[in-house]
């Protein structure tokens, strides 16, 4: 990844083609729509206008399962043909034979990024419905073969976070580029069925150490998504949380997905207004405008599921952390947090922390221009 620039926000997003699925996953956000059809052609390749107008040059295809698309290859191609400088596909690798891999190779794929989500048949086929884990496998083993780059995915949920270890010295022997753990993340409220996919932080985070040691030890580079900060401390290089991600490749766009959502500029209106308030006077003058906006639509985006625990106010982190998922909170209450007292506040970020002291003067005088407007219009301090 030669064009990994850490003082650029990253120009990288998720292109959905569709939820239409062949596994059923207890922890998809899509459960109830993965026997729907996919999106047209047409309507993806409107969208990817739109991504090129806003900026954006790396996609990260996602679904459902994106090649059970009819249309996969075209996709790819004409991505390709609009300039698009990196196109990953996220799989489970069901359909992924040494054929099919060559075919998209061709048309002009870079990566792909195969879920697995157990060290063991019995764990990952209860959890996404099926029979597969050898299938995933046998993908993973092509990618391999062949030397084509590849990641891997393993969602963290209470039923196979105690495999972390296990998991990281069998997927060791197949030399992915990057191990993604990513913890449980309900983008909608939890229903009573996967309320119990909620895994406790502080078990997983022993079992993710032991994990990140035997990765380090076989030169994998590793991280994980949706834990805040204070639960692992001494992994914060590790870290890639949302805000702590904005200049790393591997971190969607999030101001760019929520600007080109319906009413997208008026949520992102609403966003510096709302939010605004809650910067430091230290960020304000010593943070650049682009930052802080983009932290704004961030948080907008997450002001459904994230929230702080009133414990949270003492941490050194608070103002460059979205907090803890609600559902974590009503499951094992607010004595789950763990507030850091002594860090410095910009050292978690996966970029070199003087990029962020970067605001100049048209910076400072928008950023407390945007601060007096939130504190009037939303008095109350908050993030």
């Amino acid at each position: 990844m030669s064009d990994n620039n850490p003082a650029k926000i990253t120009d990288r997003l998720d292109l959905n083609i569709g939820h239409f699925c062949n596994q059923r996953c207890l922890f998809c956000y899509y459960q109830d729509e993965t026997g729907t059809s996919n999106y047209s052609l047409r309507y993806i390749q409107r969208r990817l206008l739109v991504y090129k107008r806003y900026g954006i040059k790396k996609l990260h295809i996602t679904g459902g399962e994106p090649l059970l698309h009819a249309n996969i290859k075209e996709i790819i191609l004409c991505a390709k043909e609009l300039g698009f400088s990196h196109i990953s596909v996220i799989t489970n690798g069901l359909l992924l034979d040494d054929a099919r891999l060559g075919d998209l190779q061709c048309a002009g794929v870079d990566e792909f990024v195969v879920s697995l989500h157990g060290a063991c048949a019995d764990t990952h086929n209860n959890l996404v419905g099926g029979k597969f884990f050898d299938q995933s496998i046998d993908a993973i083993k092509v990618l391999h073969n062949r030397n084509f780059s590849f990641s891997i995915n393993f969602v963290v949920t209470a039923q196979n976070y105690f495999e972390m270890d296990r998991f990281s010295s069998l997927i060791a022997l197949y030399r992915p580029r990057l191990v993604t753990f990513l913890y449980f993340n309900p983008e909608r409220r939890c229903t009573e069925g996967n309320f119990n996919l909620l895994p406790d932080y502080t078990g997983a985070q022993d079992h993710m150490n032991i994990a990140g040691g035997i990765l380090d030890a076989n030169q994998v580079p590793w991280d994980f998504k949706f834990v805040p900060i204070c639960f692992s401390p001494g992994n914060i290089r590790h870290c890639n949380n949302p805000l702590q991600a904005i200049y790393d490749f591997e971190e969607w766009n999030y101001k760019v997905r929520l600007l080109i959502s319906p009413a997208g500029w008026l949520k992102y209106c609403f966003s510096l207004l709302r939010w605004y308030r809650s910067f430091t006077k230290a960020q304000l003058l010593n943070v650049s405008y682009s930052v802080l906006s983009y932290w704004c639509a961030l948080m907008y985006s997450h002001r459904n599921s994230f929230c702080h625990a009133e414990a949270c106010r003492g941490c050194v982190y608070y103002h460059g952390c979205l907090g803890v998922h609600k559902d974590y909170l009503k499951k094992f209450g607010p004595g789950i947090c763990c507030p850091q007292k002594v860090g410095d506040a910009l050292s978690f970020f996966r970029a070199r922390s003087e990029i962020f002291l970067k605001a100049d003067i048209v910076d400072k005088i928008i950023n407390y221009t945007l601060y007096y407007l939130s504190y009037f219009l939303f008095p109350w301090r908050t993030l």
